[in-house]
């Protein structure tokens, strides 16, 4: 429009005029920010998280990919589809070290969406909960 053209014709001269007397934050806010825990997550790493199609059940999965403070999880016992991957911040209140549920009384399940129960699936989830 006419009016953006006007106002930002010198697009310094904008800036300038825009930020003199603007607020930033301060150095100490900076080094708060920077003191912050960050993302010890790994790829390969097991955790016990809440299954997302039955927030009731507690599975194993597998950190399959980390980027920034994302954590991308594939649920052990599916297949290596990407479609059932999810991805999760690493601070949820979702995601447990491996032998929390039975600390805290709950069953850990095969998935949801898991064509064939095997014995081996369980076998899997005794063996992690044992590492």
């Amino acid at each position: 429009s006419t009016a953006i053209r006007e106002n930002c014709a010198n697009w310094r001269d904008y800036l300038f005029k825009c930020l003199s007397g603007a607020k930033t934050f301060s150095v100490e806010f900076l080094q708060q920010l920077q003191s912050q825990p960050y993302n010890r997550f790994q790829k390969g790493m097991k955790v016990e998280v809440a299954d997302r199609k039955n927030m009731y059940s507690m599975c194993v999965a597998t950190i399959v990919d980390v980027i920034g403070d994302r954590l991308r999880m594939r649920y052990d016992g599916l297949d290596d589809d990407v479609a059932e991957d999810f991805w999760c911040h690493y601070q949820s209140s979702e995601i447990h070290p491996i032998g929390w549920s039975s600390l805290v009384g709950h069953t850990l399940q095969p998935p949801i969406g898991k064509v064939a129960v095997s014995s081996n699936c369980f076998g899997h989830i005794m063996l992690c909960k044992n590492m």
